[in-house]
């Protein structure tokens, strides 16, 4: 049996998130599926218990199993630690 998994993919945050990417590139996160997707693909830094929280809590938020606003605080949160947030 296959389970289907929705997510909600233009789910935004009311402030975004300015974050200096490792090529020196700002990007403006904007919400949950943003997050993932830096998390996953554009993070070249040290993958520790704030990034793995973040990226959890961006799953999770974007399932609909946790609220944004969550997912926001830990992926700044994950962004402090490793010193790229804007």
């Amino acid at each position: 049996m296959t389970k289907i998994i929705h997510i909600d993919l233009r789910s935004r945050w009311v402030d975004s998130v300015r974050v200096r990417a490792a090529d020196g590139r700002i990007d403006n996160i904007v919400g949950p599926g943003d997050a993932l997707s830096f998390l996953v693909t554009r993070w070249n830094r040290h993958k520790g218990p704030s990034y793995r929280i973040a990226r959890r809590s961006c799953q999770e938020a974007l399932r609909g199993n946790s609220v944004s606003t969550l997912a926001r605080m830990h992926f700044i949160t994950a962004c402090l630690d490793a010193n790229i947030l804007e």
